[in-house]
């Protein structure tokens, strides 16, 4: 026989090391909940917008609002560039001279 780790010839005995282990999980114990925010799910312009605005917008509805109004200001900005800068002079195209 070979020697044991512990100095005697005898075996260890492990029959009874696991008896008071449980083979199921208790959902007794206490579990650690994460702190889960909303805005971790939106698009990533919304929370720029929510980091961004300085406290005024707070929620993720608010930034699809401040998101919708400013591109609905772009749109009517570059209408009126488009087609607000016409010149009042007529283009007059003369005939070449052969």
């Amino acid at each position: 026989m070979t020697e044991m780790p512990n100095g005697d010839n005898k075996p260890i005995d492990f029959s009874d090391a696991l008896r008071g282990a449980r083979s199921r999980p208790s959902f007794e114990e206490p579990r650690q909940t994460e702190i889960h925010s909303p805005i971790e799910d939106s698009p990533k312009m919304v929370q720029w917008v929510v980091m961004y605005s300085g406290g005024l917008v707070k929620t993720g509805t608010q930034a699809n609002y401040v998101l919708v109004s400013f591109s609905a200001l772009a749109i009517i900005v570059s209408l009126y560039i488009f087609f607000g800068t016409v010149s009042e002079q007529s283009i007059i195209i003369r005939p070449a001279v052969i």
